[in-house]
């Protein structure tokens, strides 16, 4: 694919910052195996593809059509 300047490494601390989540809860999920890892020496960096894959299988069921049409209903309806 086309080089990006995006990182494809993420440190421990961005991944969680990215994530919204406490670095603690970030080491808990690569201890578990939730979420992939690459060592380097002794930096467990998060590559950043998973965090993508994560959102997008979050918005898989996304409809923002549907979503509109409640939006306008539920106005319509106060």
């Amino acid at each position: 694919g086309p080089v990006s300047d995006e990182p494809l490494l993420l440190s421990a601390a961005d991944a969680a910052r990215a994530l919204g989540i406490s670095e603690r809860h970030l080491y808990d999920l690569l201890d578990e195996g939730a979420l992939p890892e690459v060592r380097l020496g002794r930096r467990r960096l998060v590559p950043r593809r998973a965090l993508d894959l994560l959102v997008e299988r979050a918005m898989a069921g996304f409809d923002p059509a549907a979503l509109a049409d409640r939006i306008a209903a539920h106005s319509a309806a106060a």
